[in-house]
């Protein structure tokens, strides 16, 4: 009962923060753009659509910006936002004199980005078919492709990339808890992100978390040299090891906000 209170209440903070509409605006751009150039493109979208693997195509295209480059940075800057809103706000201590847990608070807060990013794949997935849907109102000569991306790549795809920006997300809620200065895990995480694109050649790619999305992108052009397991493997430690150590340290913080 009580994290589901204090669930409920981060909940309704991120509401009202520009997080919310981050969520929705960063989900639905690629979408929009891809409308726009079928819309103001019309004999290459005429072409597009009569190709058989037209469905491939377009989940493929739309995911190559997403995973390289929209989501690492979406969850980097969505969860400083997030986490730093009891220091914009100076509600630290007012929180930690409410008749919650550090356990149920620091676990609400963690789900709530969660959830946030869950719902970001989720609209992103919408904003994908709507997007192709839209020019066959609008195009003379196109017709909606039969079907839409089998379940099971969907599934896939976003399940695959949901575990590679966790550790992001992760380590960003752990440096976000440690410093007041918004800007300082903000600019960290995007020098984190900078460096990991830089180290994409590296034999020991794997062991950046920050580019686990764009290493996942790739695998599914079969490149040599990306082997997806050790992508998930790696992920999964890293996403373990800062929760627990963004939770021991906030535990462990004698001045909490």
């Amino acid at each position: 009962m009580a994290y589901t209170a204090c669930l409920s209440a981060e909940w309704m903070k991120t509401r009202r923060s520009f997080s919310s509409w981050l969520v929705v605006i960063g989900s639905a751009f690629v979408p929009f753009i891809m409308l726009l150039a079928n819309l103001f493109r019309p004999d290459s979208a005429r072409s597009l659509y009569l190709k058989a693997n037209f469905w491939d195509l377009y989940w493929s295209n739309a995911w190559n910006p997403v995973a390289t480059f929209l989501c690492p940075l979406g969850v980097i800057l969505s969860t400083s936002l997030v986490t730093q809103l009891e220091f914009r706000n100076n509600t630290w201590k007012q929180l930690h004199t409410s008749p919650q847990s550090y356990t149920s608070i620091f676990t609400a807060k963690l789900s709530v980005l969660i959830i946030m990013f869950l719902q970001f794949l989720l609209l992103f997935n919408l904003f994908i078919y709507v997007s192709a849907l839209i020019p066959t109102f609008f195009i003379s000569g196109i017709k909606m492709p039969k079907g839409f991306v089998p379940a099971a790549t969907v599934w896939k795809d976003n399940w695959d990339y949901f575990s590679a920006c966790m550790p992001i997300l992760a380590f960003q809620f752990l440096i976000s808890l440690r410093f007041k200065n918004f800007l300082i895990p903000l600019a960290g995480g995007i020098g984190l992100w900078v460096a990991s694109l830089i180290g994409i050649s590296w034999k020991h790619n794997y062991l950046l978390p920050y580019g686990h999305s764009t290493l996942q992108f790739m695998s599914r052009k079969n490149i040599t040299g990306i082997d997806p397991t050790q992508i998930y493997s790696s992920a999964a430690i890293y996403t373990i090891v800062f929760i627990v150590l963004a939770y021991l340290l906030y535990l462990t913080q004698k001045e909490k906000g």
